[in-house]
């Protein structure tokens, strides 16, 4: 946001506000709270949107190592999603298979039916440990959001030369 006093010649003009604005005194930019000038003509006073307080390197970092930290949890469920179907089509493939054989492959296909089944139920459950990471990444953005700005407030007095 700026603003700008233009078509008039100014002998002194003192301005004041409760946030930082950037300014040129003697051809030079400065920054501050307060600014006092003498003999200026259409100065211009500009005020940067306010950064988030509690944006630091650390939450960026943190943010960037949960993002890490479910990526492999994802990946590990799917891979754990895959064991878990190559295991069940191989039960069913061979469930399949035992009618068809003699007794002696019917037997030996049962014990690894048996054996396929228990390694099944002995299969670890699938825990969902991503949705505890995306509510730490959603609370890391939440702390992170742009402060709503409060208004600006100017006040200050101009003496300006009459032509």
């Amino acid at each position: 946001m700026a603003f700008l006093i233009s078509g008039k010649h100014l002998i002194n003009i003192t301005v004041q506000s409760n946030t930082e604005f950037n300014y040129q005194k003697e051809n030079l930019p400065e920054n501050g709270k307060k600014a006092e000038l003498e003999f200026v003509i259409n100065p211009v006073f500009t005020f940067e949107p306010a950064q988030p307080k509690s944006q630091t390197d650390t939450t960026s970092s943190r943010r960037k190592i949960l993002q890490y930290e479910l990526s492999k949890e994802l990946s590990r469920q799917a891979q754990q999603r895959s064991e878990r179907q190559l295991l069940q089509h191989r039960i069913q493939n061979l469930t399949k298979e035992i009618p068809g054989l003699e007794l002696y492959e019917r037997e030996k296909a049962t014990q690894e039916l048996k054996k396929l089944n228990s390694e099944l139920a002995s299969f670890p459950d699938i825990q969902d440990n991503a949705q505890k990471i995306r509510l730490q990444i959603d609370e890391i953005n939440v702390k992170t959001l742009p402060i709503e700005n409060e208004p600006i407030k100017l006040s200050g007095y101009i003496n300006h030369l009459k032509l």
